[in-house]
């Protein structure tokens, strides 16, 4: 996958998620696309593991991201609220961060995961 199919933000928030080792899966739309089905999203999707740790290391991210003040957050345990959702930004490039979805538990979901690098365009 080429690193121009996503906005500057997008790529600067994916390096954060990577710098603090924070287990998440990219799903939803941009997983549709990047499986070979042509399709119109505004958002990318993180699906993140809800354990206690992996939430620290959520937060700590998006202090990074957010210079300090990240909205609508105040503390890592509001990441592990199940079923939380959390939106940032507009579409095109909005990021949501989900903990929950039907059908498949985190730890599946990332046992089954295809792993990526993102390329220069």
């Amino acid at each position: 996958m080429n690193a121009d199919h996503f906005s500057s933000d997008t790529l600067d928030f994916l390096g954060c998620l990577y710098k603090h080792e924070v287990r998440n899966l990219i799903v939803g739309g941009e997983a549709v696309i990047y499986y070979g089905h042509p399709r119109l999203t505004g958002d990318i999707d993180f699906y993140y593991e809800r354990s206690p740790i992996n939430c620290d290391r959520l937060y700590n991210a998006l202090l990074e991201f957010w210079d300090q003040d990240i909205p609508g957050i105040d503390a890592a345990a509001d990441l592990e609220e199940p079923g939380a959702i959390f939106q940032f930004g507009v579409p095109p490039n909005r990021i949501d961060l989900i903990n929950q979805i039907d059908g498949v538990s985190f730890q599946q979901a990332w046992d089954s995961r295809e792993i990526t690098r993102l390329e220069d365009p």
